[in-house]
């Protein structure tokens, strides 16, 4: 009996599944330069925004952007989008933030690799949204999710069809828009 209940256990263990966070990436360099370029832009951002006015700082940024979208590329062109089984959750992560400083150009030429990445669970939906919602505002045009704000006052660019948006937000995993503009602004926004 004892030893039924240890393979039984045995088995459980070894059927269940690991969480997306922990999924090891099918290509530990590539998750590695990802997670360094990510790292790069994040102490470049926090760099720039303790100093805004330096116009060295803006062109450092520039470089490091350029650099880094092109090592995107290349790894696009040679993979497709490195979603989450290629390289890992971080990776995942990673990849997404290297493309939201890409450039005009850029996000909108990867938004159908990123949809095709969510239809196959490699990306994130949120992630998707927002990046989304970031080319179409920029194109002048209603965002889908709500995710890009004004910041003076602290509220919302225009969405369409704004009467559904917490249902999509829903479907892609994100807080209904109330609560989401109460974290981005610090406050309950006006109706």
């Amino acid at each position: 009996m004892r030893n039924a209940i240890a393979v039984a256990l045995l088995l459980l263990t070894a059927c269940a599944t690991v969480p997306r966070e922990m999924t090891p990436p099918a290509d530990a360099a590539i998750a590695a330069d990802l997670r360094a370029m990510a790292q790069e832009d994040v102490d470049a951002q926090k760099r720039w925004a303790a100093d805004r006015q330096n116009p060295a700082m803006r062109e450092e940024m520039r470089q490091l952007f350029a650099r880094h979208v092109a090592r995107l590329e290349e790894i696009i062109a040679a993979h497709g989008w490195p979603g989450i089984t290629l390289a890992g959750f971080n990776g995942m992560n990673d990849a997404w933030l290297l493309a939201q400083h890409g450039g005009r150009d850029f996000l909108p030429k990867v938004l159908p690799l990123m949809y095709e990445a969510v239809r196959k669970h490699e990306l994130d939906e949120n992630l998707y949204a927002t990046s989304l919602d970031r080319v179409l505002v920029q194109q002048g045009r209603k965002q889908m999710y709500g995710t890009q704000f004004a910041p003076t006052p602290c509220a919302p660019l225009p969405i369409e069809d704004p009467e559904h948006v917490d249902e999509r937000r829903k479907r892609a995993g994100m807080v209904p828009l109330a609560e989401y503009a109460q974290e981005v602004c610090g406050a309950t926004p006006p109706r």
